[in-house]
């Protein structure tokens, strides 16, 4: 706990993550079509936070998302890209700053440090 922690604020315990997951992407012509599911399960999921708020149902979660992109070549070996993201997920539990895949952050319009910009749920 941090010294400015509220005394009846419990931390979390630690735990690992079994996360099984299928992604795809097709490629042609410039264009680019990619999707994901994840499938995540904590090996455990004690309560803590606010106990009014605890749900035994977030020990396991999903996140899934997709994509759809372009790129432009440019002479001399350079290249433009564009591309559109959608993520999702069921049972998610949001933490300020957290990342998340992709480099997503779960900040509405935050920037990945590919120059994506996102959207993630909740936020």
């Amino acid at each position: 706990k941090a010294d400015d922690t509220a005394p009846d604020f419990i931390v979390p315990s630690d735990t690992f993550e079994l996360s099984p997951s299928i992604d795809g992407q097709y490629s042609r012509w410039g264009y680019t079509i990619t999707g994901f599911y994840d499938y995540n399960r904590r090996t455990s999921w004690k309560p803590w936070g606010d106990l009014a708020e605890y749900n035994p149902d977030q020990k396991t979660y999903t996140n899934f998302g997709g994509s759809i992109g372009k790129s432009f070549y440019l002479p001399k070996f350079q290249r433009l890209g564009v591309d559109i993201n959608y993520l999702d997920g069921q049972r998610l539990d949001p933490v300020p700053g957290q990342q998340h895949r992709g480099g997503q952050a779960d900040e509405a319009g935050a920037d990945d440090e590919d120059g994506h910009l996102g959207h993630w749920p909740g936020s």
